[in-house]
């Protein structure tokens, strides 16, 4: 008789579970405020089907406005960027609380839902990364890349491969480290570069993914013992061991920040301020190693260009020893055309930034967007549109950079875009002024094209990443 029950209990609770989904399904797709918005029954439905290239052909498919979740919108049209994610007139976006978990760092800046509480978090890290800050970081800056053509020489007279990415990794990894937590983590001083950091930066990346849809599963791992959470959630592990190793040196990032001076005492808090470190670990860092890496992948495999480039470099810097200033590098035209084609192509924040305008409708063409409504576009859309872009996969510096988001706009633009122009010219300069180089087993489609959305857009599982044989010094 127990066993009966038990059975009849089981088989009732499973017809609940499905009368349910059953009803929130009909709900989603008939009753929900955004029934009338084109987007395919699974999308409609469920929160699982939200991966970018997926949505690019939704939109090719349904037009410029689509339903990608139970809850949003993602909009593709260039011209209404700009209007979105305004930071001046109409009401305050807050960022879609589904979307602030999906860094890791529900306390950091880039996370943060309500517009008021994020322009106060931003408020104490603008002048960190200001151009005149950035400016006066320089010296630091061109130490560094100094240390980084040491690097390459040496690997030069072994005759070793270059890992691309691990080197430019180090680099900015002892530039933020630096200036964030007032000590270098030396990874330049690694012979053949920190490649481990490589692996650990992108492990981190690759777990987003999950975070995002198991917000809790986070949680759940950090109160495992670290040999469990190493056995069992190896990437998750590996983000946990990076924020522990930035705990021991908050007290100099909240230094570095004036974070005591400017916010109020919740915001203070050890845990909100090492998330606020990790995430400029993470931004200033990734994006930057991505867009060099690729850089240095299309000059080597175009020839042409990488000359035009060579010429330049040569009448701007005689002596390779006595590099210009950053200031100088951007009045190069044609470095300042390779490092925006680098960003159009390369693209690499695949993430969306979904923002509610809470008690205002949003009008796009002839729709009126529900008030809270989260409504998200993405740059690499926008930067990859065959309309704007015509041969979007092919490299040309010459094209113009009119519709060049690389760093999004508004409110929630890259807080450290100055800082990642700053070691793009310098790096990109140097090395390519000093170093003669050639790709080594380099497949365009497995180990440089995007094909992943982790936040930062990553190529393929099997990826080797760039990798190149020195061949002289200039």
């Amino acid at each position: 008789m127990a066993q009966l029950i038990v059975v009849n209990s089981t088989s009732v609770l499973a017809a609940l579970v499905v009368v349910y989904g059953a009803a929130l399904a009909f709900y989603r797709l008939n009753l929900h405020p955004l029934a009338e918005f084109p987007g395919p029954t699974l999308s409609i439905i469920s929160y699982w089907y939200e991966f970018y290239f997926e949505i690019e052909r939704l939109h090719d498919i349904s037009g410029p406005i689509i339903r990608i979740n139970p809850d949003e919108l993602h909009i593709k049209d260039a011209d209404f960027f700009n209007i979105l994610y305004s930071s001046s007139g109409g009401e305050q976006r807050n960022k879609y609380a589904r979307h602030q978990n999906a860094n890791e760092s529900p306390g950091s800046v880039a996370s943060t839902g309500p517009a008021d509480l994020h322009r106060l978090k931003q408020s104490a890290l603008n002048p960190f990364f200001s151009k005149a800050s950035i400016t006066r970081l320089e010296p630091l800056i061109q130490e560094k890349v100094e240390l980084l053509c040491n690097g390459l020489r040496n690997l030069m007279e072994r005759k070793e491969i270059v890992y691309v990415g691990a080197a430019y990794y180090s680099l900015s990894l002892d530039v933020i480290s630096d200036y964030s937590f007032g000590t270098s983590w030396h990874c330049l001083d690694t012979p053949g570069f920190a490649t481990e950091w490589e692996k650990t930066i992108i492990s981190v990346l690759e777990s987003t993914p999950l975070s995002k849809q198991l917000p809790w599963i986070n949680l759940l791992i950090q109160r495992l013992p670290a040999a469990w959470r190493k056995r069992l959630t190896p990437d998750i592990g590996v983000l946990i061991a990076t924020k522990q190793k930035i705990g021991k040196q908050i007290s100099h990032i909240k230094n570095s920040l004036a974070l005591v001076d400017s916010l109020p005492p919740l915001e203070k808090e050890l845990r909100r301020v090492i998330d606020e470190a990790f995430v400029l670990l993470i931004s200033g860092t990734d994006t930057t190693v991505h867009a060099l890496a690729i850089a240095t992948y299309h000059l080597l495999a175009n020839p042409s260009i990488l000359f035009t480039l060579k010429e330049e470099l040569k009448v701007a810097i005689p002596d390779p020893s006595s590099p210009p200033s950053w200031r100088e590098l951007e009045q190069l035209p044609y470095l300042r055309a390779v490092i925006s084609e680098t960003l159009r192509i390369g693209a690499v924040a695949t993430i969306r930034i979904a923002t509610q305008a809470p008690s205002t409708p949003t009008n796009y063409k002839d729709w009126i967007i529900p008030a809270g409504t989260p409504v998200a576009m993405n740059t690499r859309s926008i930067l990859h549109d065959r309309q704007i872009f015509p041969e979007p996969e092919k490299f040309q510096p010459e094209r113009l950079d009119k519709y060049l988001v690389a760093f999004s706009k508004g409110s929630r633009a890259c807080l450290g875009l100055n800082l990642a122009y700053a070691e793009m010219y310098l790096a990109l300069a140097n090395v390519m002024r000093r170093f003669e180089m050639v790709l080594d087993d380099v497949v365009r489609e497995r180990d440089v094209d995007i094909v992943r959305d982790c936040i930062i857009g990553l190529p393929s599982k099997g990826s080797k990443g760039v990798t190149v044989r020195i061949l002289r010094e200039n």
